[in-house]
């Protein structure tokens, strides 16, 4: 049985995962002759990994409340 935070806790995780990975590949660009700046590149990996925050935070509230019924 899942705990009643668990959900969330797993969609953060899943999140903070993929942020990572495309921080990642924004802060070091390959073959990149021009580097970005650092606000160019803080609003890349905002951009790209907000979208992954909110569906994964609310899978995780639907498997709570799954595990609850």
């Amino acid at each position: 049985m899942l705990d009643r935070y668990d959900g969330k806790k797993m969609a953060m995780q899943l999140a903070l995962l993929w942020l990572f990975i495309f921080a990642q590949a924004h802060f070091f660009p390959f073959g990149s002759e021009d580097p970005l700046s650092v606000q160019e590149r803080v609003l890349m990996v905002i951009t790209v990994g907000l979208p992954y925050l909110f569906p994964a935070y609310y899978i995780g509230v639907l498997r709570e409340e799954e595990a609850s019924d």
